[in-house]
């Protein structure tokens, strides 16, 4: 979709953009995608991705509530047209990244999974800081598992 002002005063006015695909085609009149794109290492994505925190159970801990939907939400978000998710080992502590991994693997080739580490969860789904070197280091093996 992209988007025209006919005046100052004026909504603006949105139409079809070139791209025709189900996200992020939302032109100017200038052809700037909204929001545009930033670089992510090698890559340059979206400035809008999906963030997965809310896909865990209630607190952030535990499984979801609905797998299937949380599953179904994944895939629609990247059918849609988003090229990155963040997420964290964390968030659960396991689930999301668990979710994503059922729900979108084999990866496509354009999508980026960011995540975070310094943070642990507790038996009780309290978080604690884990920012030593080595917990930096673990943090980020246990992401990649």
């Amino acid at each position: 979709m992209a988007w025209s002002s006919p005046s100052a005063h004026s909504a603006p006015q949105w139409h079809q953009g070139e791209r025709g695909g189900p996200a992020g085609d939302r032109v100017t009149e200038r052809g700037q995608e909204l929001g545009g794109f930033f670089a992510l290492g090698p890559r340059h994505v979206r400035r809008a991705g999906y963030g997965a925190m809310q896909l865990a159970g209630d607190g952030v801990f535990g499984p979801p509530r609905e797998r299937d939907e949380a599953l179904r939400m994944l895939r629609a978000a990247v059918d849609a047209g988003v090229d990155h998710i963040d997420t964290a080992q964390y968030y659960g502590p396991g689930t999301v990244n668990e979710l994503i991994r059922e729900a979108l693997y084999p990866y496509p080739d354009d999508l980026s999974i960011v995540s975070k580490v310094a943070a642990r969860r507790d038996a009780g789904g309290a978080l604690l800081r884990f920012d030593e070197p080595h917990q930096l280091r673990q943090g980020i093996e246990d992401n990649l598992g």
